[in-house]
C-alpha cells in the first residue's frame, strides 16, 4: 500500500481487519496471537495516556486533575477541558495499525524496518551510568 495512493478498501482494511490477520500471523499459536494483542494494546493505552497527559499539562492542570477521585469527576474534568480520551485511543490506534502495517511491507519487500524506542528518564540515567562505567574501564585499560 503506497501512502501516495490510499485507496478506500486499504482504508477499511486498516479499520476492519484484525492485526493478527493484517500481518499474515494468524498461523501463530492462540496463545502468542493473545500476547501481541496485549502487547500492541499496552502500547496503543501508553501513547494515548501521553497524549492525554501532555493535554492536561498544556492546560496548566495537572494539579486540578491529580485531586480528582471519583469517575464521574475525572470524566466531567475531560468534558470541561475538551480532552477526548476516546479519540485519542481511536487515532492511536489507527495510527499504531498503520505502523504495523508499513513494517510489514517493509519486510515484504526485503528491507529491514527502522524501529524506534522511546526511552524512559529511567533507562536515560542507567545508560548514562553504564556509559559512564564503559569510559572508566577505557581509561583503567589506557593506564595499564
Amino acid at each position: 500500500m503506497d501512502s501516495h495512493d490510499l485507496k478506500q478498501s486499504d482504508i477499511d482494511e486498516l479499520l476492519e481487519k484484525d492485526i493478527i490477520d493484517i500481518l499474515g500471523l494468524s498461523h501463530l499459536p492462540e496463545a502468542e496471537k493473545t500476547e501481541l494483542r496485549d502487547r500492541i494494546v499496552n502500547t496503543i493505552q501508553n501513547r494515548a495516556f501521553n497524549r492525554i497527559v501532555e493535554e492536561i499539562k498544556d492546560r496548566s492542570k495537572i494539579k486540578e486533575f491529580e485531586a480528582l477521585t471519583e469517575d464521574k469527576e475525572i470524566d466531567q474534568f475531560f468534558l470541561d477541558n475538551q480532552i477526548f480520551p476516546d479519540v485519542y485511543f481511536f487515532q492511536e490506534a489507527l495510527a499504531y495499525k498503520a505502523e504495523l502495517m508499513t513494517a510489514k511491507e517493509l519486510v515484504d519487500a526485503g528491507l529491514k524496518p527502522k524501529v524506534t524506542h522511546k526511552k524512559s528518564p529511567a533507562h536515560n540515567t542507567e545508560h548514562k551510568a553504564n556509559a559512564d562505567k564503559d569510559d572508566d574501564q577505557a581509561k583503567d585499560a589506557d593506564k595499564a
